[in-house]
Protein backbone atom coordinates (compact mmCIF):
# COMPACT_ATOMS: atom_id res chain seq x y z
CA UNK A 1 0.00 0.00 0.00
CA UNK A 2 1.44 3.43 -0.80
CA UNK A 3 2.05 5.50 1.68
CA UNK A 4 -0.16 9.06 1.34
CA UNK A 5 1.95 12.40 1.09
CA UNK A 6 1.89 14.26 4.31
CA UNK A 7 1.26 18.06 2.92
CA UNK A 8 3.93 20.54 4.14
CA UNK A 9 3.22 23.91 5.89
CA UNK A 10 3.38 25.53 1.65
CA UNK A 11 -0.43 23.69 1.95
CA UNK A 12 -1.97 25.59 5.31
CA UNK A 13 -5.47 24.11 4.09
CA UNK A 14 -4.65 20.97 3.71
CA UNK A 15 -2.64 20.65 7.39
CA UNK A 16 -5.90 21.55 9.08
CA UNK A 17 -8.19 19.31 7.34
CA UNK A 18 -9.79 16.69 9.63
CA UNK A 19 -8.53 14.12 7.63
CA UNK A 20 -5.32 15.59 8.26
CA UNK A 21 -5.48 16.72 11.72
CA UNK A 22 -7.59 13.79 13.26
CA UNK A 23 -5.70 11.38 15.27
CA UNK A 24 -8.73 9.26 14.95
CA UNK A 25 -7.54 8.92 11.07
CA UNK A 26 -4.07 8.65 12.09
CA UNK A 27 -4.65 5.62 14.91
CA UNK A 28 -6.72 4.01 11.84
CA UNK A 29 -4.13 4.75 9.32
CA UNK A 30 -1.12 3.25 11.24
CA UNK A 31 -2.94 0.45 13.49
CA UNK A 32 -0.73 -1.92 11.99
CA UNK A 33 2.56 -0.26 12.25
CA UNK A 34 1.35 0.36 16.25
CA UNK A 35 0.70 -2.99 16.84
CA UNK A 36 3.83 -4.33 15.40
CA UNK A 37 5.94 -1.55 16.87
CA UNK A 38 4.47 -2.58 19.89
CA UNK A 39 4.79 -6.44 19.65
CA UNK A 40 8.36 -5.92 19.09
CA UNK A 41 9.08 -3.71 21.86
CA UNK A 42 7.30 -5.81 24.24
CA UNK A 43 8.92 -8.64 22.81
CA UNK A 44 12.39 -7.45 23.72
CA UNK A 45 11.51 -6.41 27.46
CA UNK A 46 9.98 -9.99 28.26
CA UNK A 47 11.46 -13.27 27.10
CA UNK A 48 7.93 -15.01 27.83
CA UNK A 49 6.59 -12.42 25.64
CA UNK A 50 9.15 -13.62 22.91
CA UNK A 51 7.65 -17.33 23.02
CA UNK A 52 4.05 -15.90 22.14
CA UNK A 53 2.64 -16.17 18.95
CA UNK A 54 1.55 -13.59 17.64
CA UNK A 55 -2.07 -13.92 17.84
CA UNK A 56 -1.47 -14.60 21.46
CA UNK A 57 1.27 -11.32 21.82
CA UNK A 58 -1.64 -9.16 20.74
CA UNK A 59 -4.55 -10.46 22.91
CA UNK A 60 -6.76 -7.98 22.92
CA UNK A 61 -4.63 -4.85 22.50
CA UNK A 62 -5.85 -4.66 18.79
CA UNK A 63 -9.62 -4.53 19.77
CA UNK A 64 -8.61 -1.45 22.61
CA UNK A 65 -7.14 0.05 19.67
CA UNK A 66 -10.47 -0.02 17.58
CA UNK A 67 -12.35 1.33 20.77
CA UNK A 68 -9.76 4.07 21.09
CA UNK A 69 -9.81 5.03 17.21
CA UNK A 70 -13.16 5.80 18.52
CA UNK A 71 -13.02 7.60 21.19
CA UNK A 72 -10.67 9.86 19.69
CA UNK A 73 -13.19 10.79 16.99
CA UNK A 74 -14.12 14.42 17.28
CA UNK A 75 -17.87 13.89 17.41
CA UNK A 76 -17.45 10.74 20.23
CA UNK A 77 -18.18 12.34 23.68
CA UNK A 78 -15.99 12.78 26.01
CA UNK A 79 -16.67 10.18 28.37
CA UNK A 80 -14.57 7.09 27.28
CA UNK A 81 -16.85 4.00 27.76
CA UNK A 82 -15.68 1.49 29.96
CA UNK A 83 -13.09 -0.87 27.51
CA UNK A 84 -13.67 -4.61 28.25
CA UNK A 85 -11.45 -5.11 25.89
CA UNK A 86 -8.95 -4.50 28.26
CA UNK A 87 -10.26 -6.79 31.10
CA UNK A 88 -10.30 -9.64 28.77
CA UNK A 89 -6.78 -8.80 27.96
CA UNK A 90 -5.87 -9.20 31.73
CA UNK A 91 -8.18 -12.02 32.49
CA UNK A 92 -6.16 -13.95 29.29
CA UNK A 93 -2.87 -12.87 30.58
CA UNK A 94 -3.53 -14.02 33.62
CA UNK A 95 -3.84 -17.24 31.97
CA UNK A 96 -0.03 -17.22 30.79
CA UNK A 97 2.28 -19.14 33.27
CA UNK A 98 4.80 -16.88 34.12
CA UNK A 99 3.09 -13.55 33.24
CA UNK A 100 2.96 -11.58 35.97
CA UNK A 101 1.05 -8.03 36.74
CA UNK A 102 4.20 -6.50 36.06
CA UNK A 103 3.91 -8.03 32.53
CA UNK A 104 0.36 -6.56 32.05
CA UNK A 105 1.72 -2.94 33.22
CA UNK A 106 4.55 -2.65 31.16
CA UNK A 107 2.71 -3.83 28.01
CA UNK A 108 0.47 -0.98 28.80
CA UNK A 109 3.30 2.01 29.04
CA UNK A 110 4.97 0.79 26.11
CA UNK A 111 1.52 0.72 23.93
CA UNK A 112 1.37 4.45 25.47
CA UNK A 113 4.94 4.89 24.27
CA UNK A 114 4.20 3.44 20.97
CA UNK A 115 0.80 5.35 20.28
CA UNK A 116 1.86 9.04 21.50
CA UNK A 117 5.22 8.71 19.30
CA UNK A 118 3.20 7.58 16.09
CA UNK A 119 0.26 9.80 16.84
CA UNK A 120 2.76 12.85 16.95
CA UNK A 121 5.19 11.79 13.99
CA UNK A 122 3.61 14.66 11.62
CA UNK A 123 1.32 16.47 14.34
CA UNK A 124 0.66 17.32 17.82
CA UNK A 125 -2.48 15.99 19.87
CA UNK A 126 -4.47 18.48 20.53
CA UNK A 127 -5.50 18.76 24.72
CA UNK A 128 -8.66 15.94 24.07
CA UNK A 129 -6.95 13.88 21.92
CA UNK A 130 -4.12 13.71 24.96
CA UNK A 131 -6.59 13.15 27.44
CA UNK A 132 -8.25 10.78 25.24
CA UNK A 133 -5.49 8.71 24.91
CA UNK A 134 -4.04 9.35 28.68
CA UNK A 135 -7.07 8.36 30.24
CA UNK A 136 -8.15 5.04 27.72
CA UNK A 137 -4.11 3.73 29.08
CA UNK A 138 -5.02 4.58 32.55
CA UNK A 139 -8.64 3.07 32.60
CA UNK A 140 -6.99 0.06 30.76
CA UNK A 141 -4.12 -0.62 32.79
CA UNK A 142 -7.30 -0.92 35.67
CA UNK A 143 -9.20 -2.84 33.78
CA UNK A 144 -6.56 -5.31 32.61
CA UNK A 145 -5.17 -5.15 36.42
CA UNK A 146 -8.05 -5.74 38.33
CA UNK A 147 -9.65 -8.68 36.09
CA UNK A 148 -6.02 -10.17 36.00
CA UNK A 149 -6.22 -9.94 39.69
CA UNK A 150 -9.38 -11.42 39.94
CA UNK A 151 -8.76 -14.29 37.93
CA UNK A 152 -5.49 -15.39 39.74
CA UNK A 153 -7.31 -15.22 42.44
CA UNK A 154 -10.22 -17.03 41.69
CA UNK A 155 -7.89 -19.74 40.19
CA UNK A 156 -6.00 -19.96 43.99
CA UNK A 157 -9.67 -20.35 45.64
CA UNK A 158 -10.13 -23.37 43.50
CA UNK A 159 -6.96 -24.76 43.63
CA UNK A 160 -6.99 -23.95 47.86
CA UNK A 161 -10.64 -25.76 48.06
CA UNK A 162 -9.30 -28.70 45.57
CA UNK A 163 -6.49 -29.24 48.11
CA UNK A 164 -9.28 -28.97 50.87
CA UNK A 165 -11.19 -31.75 49.58
CA UNK A 166 -8.28 -34.15 48.64
CA UNK A 167 -7.08 -33.64 52.30
CA UNK A 168 -10.34 -34.60 53.32
CA UNK A 169 -10.37 -37.94 51.11
CA UNK A 170 -7.09 -39.00 52.79
CA UNK A 171 -8.42 -38.86 56.30
CA UNK A 172 -9.62 -42.16 57.17
CA UNK A 173 -12.94 -42.11 58.89
CA UNK A 174 -13.38 -42.10 62.76
CA UNK A 175 -15.30 -44.65 64.40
Amino acid sequence: MAQERVPDAAEPAKLWSPRWSSAANRLGANKQVILETWGRRVQNLSPLAARLSPNDLNGKISDFLDELEWALRPETPDEVAPLMVCREHGEQRSRLTGYTLRDVVQEYSVLRQVLCAILQQDFLLNLREQSVVLNSIDQAVSQAIEEYSRARESERASETNRTHVENISLVPPTK
